[in-house]
């Protein structure tokens, strides 16, 4: 089908993103400006894809690289293969993070001399589920697919040192649990996945929540988090995780989890590798207490703004189409 010129400003050929949750935020400030997104190239000025190009085509394209593998337990070679050779191809590449940005750069096959490369943090609208609501207790809330890297074992224990200290306090776990396994215990509440209004009446409810998965692109729950209002601890080595916490005043990062700077393959399921320092596990839980004691709430940066974010998308594109 022919396009109009009309008065559009931008037919966006979308690759592998159709129902990508940043393309869904998006999608309402682009229709405001006019912008149209595409499933085919015919008619489109250039071609935005998600991790790595599904269709390799003519248009100027640009790559948004989410985290790519690390673990020496498998042939993470062969595995990033595609994303590989979409980020040697790329016209424009956007990293989620600087330390994404790193890690691509030194694991990937280099990218062109004259691609545009930028860093752009996921985007969120502020309060996306609501703005905080009173309640009785301290709730913890943790979100995630929580494979052996995302240290959920880890959190619990942390939790239940704390609950010792702070006997109201609650842990609400969300998400995919894989092989990790949930104690019985009266304070902790397992929710596996939950329709979408029912997770906003936990996240108004929400006080404080933990996320210490080492080398993050950018992960989602922890911007879910900061839009609800919800102070956020991380530590030093948690990549994405911890440049929003670094932008966000009134979340904290504990220190000693090894080197935010190492971008080497490592063993991410191991038991060693996720194990956490004894110093960083006593701040953490000193640093749950202060969060207790203050109730202090958060609001979301500038950067992580999804106006902002889907403008920086937009200069990105302009400026590999022209």
């Amino acid at each position: 089908m022919q396009r109009k010129e009309g008065n559009r400003k931008m037919n966006i050929f979308i690759d592998n993103g159709e129902g990508h949750i940043m393309t869904k935020r998006m999608i309402p400030i682009l229709k405001k400006q006019n912008h149209k997104l595409y499933l085919n190239p015919q008619g489109c000025d250039v071609q935005l894809s998600f991790v790595r190009f599904g269709i390799n085509t003519k248009l100027p394209k640009v790559v948004r690289i989410d985290g790519i593998y690390y673990n020496t337990m498998i042939n993470w070679k062969a595995q990033n293969q595609s994303i590989s050779n979409s980020h040697q191809i790329a016209d424009g590449i956007i990293y989620q993070s600087y330390y994404s940005r790193m890690f691509c750069e030194a694991l990937l096959s280099k990218r062109k001399k004259n691609a545009k490369a930028a860093v752009i943090y996921n985007g969120i609208e502020p309060y996306w589920c609501g703005k905080p609501n009173d309640h009785e207790g301290f709730n913890i809330i943790i979100i995630g697919k929580h494979r052996r890297h995302k240290r959920l074992k880890e959190i619990i224990e942390l939790f239940l040192k704390f609950h010792k200290i702070n006997t109201d306090s609650h842990l609400h776990i969300f998400g995919l649990l894989y092989d990790n396994k949930i104690p019985k215990h009266p304070a902790i509440f397992y929710h596996g996945n939950v329709e979408r209004t029912e997770m906003f009446s936990y996240l108004r409810s929400s006080d404080l929540t933990l996320h210490l998965s080492k080398r993050d692109s950018c992960p989602n729950s922890v911007l879910e988090c900061i839009s609800a209002g919800i102070p956020v601890i991380t530590t030093n080595n948690c990549g994405g995780a911890t440049e929003m916490c670094k932008m966000t005043p009134g979340c904290i990062i504990i220190d000693g989890d090894g080197d935010y700077n190492d971008v080497s393959p490592v063993p991410h399921y191991n038991e060693e590798w996720n194990a956490l320092p004894p110093n960083v596990e006593k701040n953490i839980i000193e640093s749950m207490v202060s969060v207790y004691e203050t109730r202090h709430k958060i609001e979301l940066p500038e950067m992580l703004n999804i106006q902002y974010v889907t403008k920086k998308y937009l200069e990105m594109l302009n400026n590999v189409k022209n």
